[in-house]
């Protein structure tokens, strides 16, 4: 998004607190009920006191909200590289990439998993220490959700601390040699013959 600019609405609600607020977004998922998850995480916030920004996506989280809680703020596309640095927790599906681009801006996690490879990532997050264990996306409630958000908050240090070191490895991990690497040297026959990159 070259030529994505914030709104002023998104800069004043940034600057509206000493703690930047969580990001909730699902990407290119779907969800059956999107008015009823959107209301779960803003009741989930209220409970364990903190805002949200809360990404529409593919699902249209927040447009149901009327009137939006001062505590939410409804965002439409934005550029991770953007949003991701002004957060203190990202809330996320767990795809790959929305994974790796929150560990490499150092962010406590929380994946609300779908299918695929989704779950795997979430108990990666949790395991490692960056995050509260994953919340199935299609049955989270809001208990669950003010729970987690509580916990993101509460331990916010020692888990931003964690996401950052792994953050770091990450960056300097070459991914593109590796991968060819590991075809190689999964290739039948391929031991002795294996190129270097």
């Amino acid at each position: 998004m070259p030529n994505w600019t914030p709104s002023a609405g998104l800069l004043a609600f940034l600057a509206d607190s000493k703690t930047p607020p969580f990001l909730f977004t699902l990407g290119s998922c779907v969800v059956a009920d999107p008015a009823g998850l959107s209301l779960k995480v803003a009741e989930a916030a209220a409970r364990a006191g903190v805002r949200v920004i809360l990404q529409e996506g593919w699902a249209k989280l927040g447009t149901q909200l009327n009137p939006v809680p001062p505590h939410i703020f409804v965002l439409g596309p934005a550029p991770h590289s953007w949003l991701l640095p002004r957060r203190s927790a990202v809330i996320h599906h767990g795809g790959a990439g929305t994974t790796c681009a929150g560990l490499l801006a150092g962010l406590p996690t929380l994946v609300l998993p779908f299918f695929g490879d989704q779950p795997f990532w979430g108990e990666a997050i949790r395991k490692a220490g960056c995050g509260p264990a994953p919340l199935p996306a299609n049955t989270v409630t809001t208990e669950a959700l003010s729970v987690a958000f509580g916990e993101l908050l509460l331990r916010n240090n020692e888990m931003k601390f964690r996401a950052q070191a792994l953050g770091a490895n990450i960056g300097i991990e070459n991914g593109a040699q590796e991968a060819v690497q590991c075809f190689y040297r999964h290739l039948p026959g391929a031991g002795a013959g294996m190129r270097s990159i």
